[in-house]
């Protein structure tokens, strides 16, 4: 019995090992990848009053004039990239600002290295712009008298993959509320639950991306 179990055992042994060393990355660092195309994931999603609107007539008359639905292909400048410094430091040209890199298995999340969002909860847009966000970084109340807003916290950016090949995650939306408005791209993700937040006054239309990363 023992004469046929350590065979076995060292043959389990030696097949984890080269499973191990398959999946382990060689990167060589500085690492650029490039945009190469955008995929939809979603399409254009549309709430008011906790209902979702299905009527595309309505979603579409909603949306227009704003240029972060329905994005194509053809809007993509083939110069935009990022930079892996190292395994733990990113670079957005576009951005300004280094991001630290937090990654488990597949899932990157991407933190700007100070905190530089400002976000007043007490302001009805910022909060259900806030609720939106399926990944977010702590908040840090902000001393009173600022007359800024009452937190800041770091942008976070999400995307998957690994360091030779990403997918950035996009989220496109639209926020209508009594006295104002809200339209941008955010490279974050949809937090489902968010919808329960919004009143019978307040209106969001979400449409979720994916940007394809590659080195040339």
């Amino acid at each position: 019995m023992k004469n046929f179990l350590l065979p076995a055992i060292l043959l389990l042994i030696f097949s984890g090992l080269l499973s191990s060393c398959k999946k382990k990355e060689t990167i060589t660092f500085p690492q650029t990848l490039y945009v190469t195309g955008i995929a939809k994931k979603s399409e254009i999603r549309m709430f008011t009053n906790h209902m979702e609107i299905k009527d595309t007539a309505v979603i579409n008359h909603y949306v227009a004039g704003s240029k972060y639905f329905n994005l194509q292909n053809n809007t993509i400048d083939p110069s935009d990239h990022i930079t892996f410094e190292s395994e733990d430091t990113v670079v957005f040209p576009w951005s300004g600002t280094k991001f630290s890199v937090s990654r488990t298995d597949d899932l990157f999340l991407f933190y700007s290295k100070n905190p530089d969002v400002y976000i007043d909860m007490s302001t009805r847009l910022d909060m259900l712009v806030d609720t939106l966000l399926k990944y977010k970084d702590r908040k840090i109340p902000v001393p009173s008298g600022t007359n800024l807003c009452n937190y800041i916290t770091r942008e976070v950016i999400v995307a998957h993959g690994n360091y030779q090949e990403l997918e950035l995650s996009s989220l496109s939306l639209k926020i209508s509320i009594p006295g104002g408005y809200f339209s941008e791209r955010l490279l974050n993700e949809l937090y489902e639950g968010a919808m329960s937040g919004y009143g019978p006054y307040d209106t969001v239309a979400v449409q979720s991306f994916a940007f394809h990363l590659m080195p040339r």
